[in-house]
């Protein structure tokens, strides 16, 4: 674990896991976890994460927010930079954790489009049935054994190839989950538009505030790009770039090193007062009680350590 201005814990389960297996700092893979924290605790990951439950369950709160259950024969996929605090685990709790640098996972070229659709964003559990259990057991199987042998001229490859057919694999599973609960030419058409919206966000989201710049990029209506957002997500674009830019400012505000003036105007708002009303109305706190929270929360949990 490392600490950074603020002594937030800035969790990298790569370095952390326990009986792991690493391969050119890149990539470790784990098939023995159990407690991985025993005490609850605020985390941000630096890598992608795949956690497989084989035993048990954990509840996780994620970017300071959403709940969500990890039970057993379930896979869930991190992306980097998410905050998340382990709230729960069961005593008899095993898991396969494999980690991915974000260096790493660049390398990877899907041979079809890869993307989570929003079901996967608002909710990134995949419940496992019938044969993708073992088969996803498999694959991190093969994966730690590959990533143990000596080196060889062509293990780079191998194993990119075997983590990208992995990828498609529970991909293919999550578009399988959620189509089956809408009607697949609707869910086809919104779904990939709520995707573009999403990129842009992550792209854009720190200098613009307006859905109008969004929908004028996509080449569409303001309306026809609420109607499909909501469509597939049942949130507004208005929601969902709120959260990108209340994700981001979470992570600004826990580098005690700029003041709230500075993270104000980093993220493009008019003034700090601004920056202040947006904050306290989607979180109840005024930006400075927010960092006096978490600052003593974490106090609080170093104390015990």
């Amino acid at each position: 674990m490392k600490k950074n201005p603020g002594n937030l814990t800035i969790l990298s389960l790569h370095d952390s896991l326990q009986d792991r297996l690493y391969y050119k700092a890149d990539l470790s893979i784990s098939l023995d976890v159990r407690h991985p924290h025993s005490e609850p605790a605020v985390f941000m990951t630096k890598e992608y994460v795949l956690i497989l439950c084989l035993k048990g369950s954990a509840s996780f709160v994620f970017n300071m927010g959403k709940k969500v259950v990890l039970h057993e024969k379930c896979l869930i996929f991190l992306m980097p930079n998410t905050f998340w605090e382990l709230a729960d685990i069961t005593p008899d709790a095993e898991f396969y954790v494999c980690c991915l640098s974000q260096n790493f996972f660049s390398q990877l070229h899907f041979h079809t489009h890869f993307h989570f659709n929003a079901k996967h964003i608002e909710t990134p559990v995949l419940r496992l049935t019938g044969n993708n259990l073992q088969t996803c057991k498999q694959y991190f199987a093969l994966m730690y054994s590959l990533a143990s042998v000596p080196p060889s001229q062509f293990q780079d490859h191998i194993i990119l190839d075997l983590l990208q057919s992995f990828f498609n694999y529970f991909t293919n599973c999550y578009k399988t989950q959620t189509s089956a609960t809408k009607p697949q030419s609707s869910f086809k058409r919104s779904d990939q538009l709520f995707s573009d919206f999403y990129k842009l966000t992550k792209q854009y989201a720190l200098q613009e505030h307006s859905i109008r710049f969004y929908a004028h990029k996509m080449g569409i209506t303001e309306h026809n790009l609420s109607n499909a957002v909501k469509r597939a997500t049942q949130k507004t674009p208005k929601e969902w770039l709120d959260m990108r830019i209340l994700h981001r400012s979470k992570i600004l505000l826990m580098d005690v090193s700029k003041s709230v003036s500075q993270i104000s105007e980093e993220l493009h708002f008019a003034t700090p007062s601004h920056f202040g009303f947006f904050f306290k109305k989607n979180t109840g706190i005024t930006p400075k009680q927010f960092r006096k929270n978490m600052f003593a929360e974490t106090s609080s949990i170093e104390t015990h350590e």
